[in-house]
């Protein structure tokens, strides 16, 4: 048996042991058989399912594109608007 000098105490192994309260095989086989059936997989399929992810993406980025033109419309005619009022207001005032 090898001497080892540590100046640190080493951790003991994790012990892990679980004891289900109840186990039904039956129940479980069931729930297994009732998962989602896997999509037959036939020509093409995985294009069809590319081009219907891409139909969902581009409605969120048609959204998104429209926003950003929004805010940067609002933002062009904030600028403008305090311009002309500027103006506005010194023609008033002199």
């Amino acid at each position: 048996m090898p001497f080892r000098v540590s100046f640190f105490k080493t951790p003991k192994h994790k012990v892990f042991n679980y004891t289900p309260r109840y186990w039904n095989p039956d129940r479980e086989a069931g729930e297994i058989r009732r998962e989602r059936p896997r999509p037959l997989l036939t020509r093409g399929c995985f294009q069809e399912i590319r081009q219907q992810g891409h139909k969902r993406n581009t409605a969120g980025t048609v959204g998104r594109v429209i926003f950003l033109v929004t805010v940067a419309a609002l933002l062009v005619a904030a600028l403008y608007l305090s311009k002309f009022i500027e103006v506005v207001l010194q023609k008033v005032a002199g």
